[in-house]
């Protein structure tokens, strides 16, 4: 087994999304005007007459605009990131602050808002709480949107755009201390062979194989790459896949000769164990040997930054 430091990070590189709802309500602080305050607070040096070029929010944060909390950031010195989407018919959570959500073209979604003690978020059946979400860009732009189903907020639709954002949605509950923020990354998937190697239509795979081993692609063919928490979840909950793969002296051989055809500008991909040994769950992946002998080795991610491909299992789980 060989661990090595990897200091290397890959970049996603591409758009950023920011989705912000806001049910704007002044009830627990009066709107001071909107350059009364800076975006984390500060209003020493804010004032009606002639405010400083930093003064771009209302101090009090339900009286802030779509504008102004989707751009500025507004009041964010006071955003709670205590909300979660669980799935509606499961209750099993869906999305929570800081991880992936991963679907296919096609995948059909109906998750409603909570805070983290598993209470619905905000009693939106007061109307005067229900007003439509501000969000930016639109998610129906991917199929999907935000709006209120009975007395909750609820992320509907299916997904139709393969793609790879960052997404923040913020939450205003209309009180001085009510900005409730979920940033989570979107990932949307093919869930087709784009690459045109090959395989089980579940991404890249070796086209001289029924090995039950994919890499991810997106729209265009390519690798996505993610960290390896989110290629643990991506693999075991996207359509068409079951786990990250294992990688044992048995299967190593063609494992590499993936890596290889499937993304050979980076030469690695996240695996889930070595011989039935998680290392204690540290980031593992299969990588062309660093030092000058021939084939791939088993590394470490010491960083914990790095975001590569990821190998899934197609078939059932190993």
């Amino acid at each position: 087994m060989r661990f090595s430091p990897s200091s290397q990070a890959v970049t996603l590189g591409l758009a950023a999304v920011a989705a912000v709802l806001a049910a704007r309500v002044v009830s627990a602080c009066g709107s001071y005007g909107p350059t009364s305050c800076a975006a984390f607070g500060s209003s020493a040096f804010c004032s009606r007459e002639s405010p400083a070029p930093e003064c771009v929010c209302d101090c009090c944060g339900a009286s802030n605009t779509c504008d102004q909390l989707l751009t500025s950031g507004c009041r964010k010195d006071i955003w709670q990131y205590d909300l979660v989407f669980k799935d509606s018919s499961t209750g099993a959570v869906a999305i929570q602050p800081n991880t992936t959500l991963s679907l296919t073209v096609g995948q059909s979604v109906d998750y409603t808002l909570y805070d983290v003690n598993s209470s619905p978020s905000f009693d939106v059946a007061d109307p005067s709480r229900s007003s439509a979400p501000c969000i930016a860009p639109q998610l129906a732009n991917h199929g999907l949107t935000v709006a209120v189903s009975g007395n909750r907020f609820t992320l509907k639709g299916v997904a139709k755009t393969a793609s790879t954002d960052n997404a923040l949605i913020v939450f205003n509950s209309g009180s001085a201390g009510g900005l409730h923020a979920l940033p989570f990354s979107l990932v949307i998937s093919s869930g087709g062979g784009g690459s045109g190697i090959g395989g089980s239509g579940a991404g890249c795979s070796l086209k001289d194989s029924a090995a039950p081993y994919a890499i991810p692609t997106d729209s265009s063919g390519n690798p996505i790459l993610v960290s390896f928490a989110d290629a643990q979840k991506y693999c075991s909950s996207t359509q068409g896949y079951f786990q990250l793969a294992p990688e044992t002296d048995g299967n190593r051989d063609l494992l590499s000769r993936l890596v290889s055809t499937c993304a050979p500008s980076l030469s690695k991909a996240w695996i889930s164990a070595f011989n039935g040994d998680t290392y204690s769950g540290y980031p593992l992946f299969t990588m062309k040997r660093t030092d000058g002998t021939a084939g791939y080795g088993v590394y470490v991610d010491v960083t914990f930054t790095e975001k590569m491909p990821m190998i899934c299992t197609t078939g059932q789980k190993l």
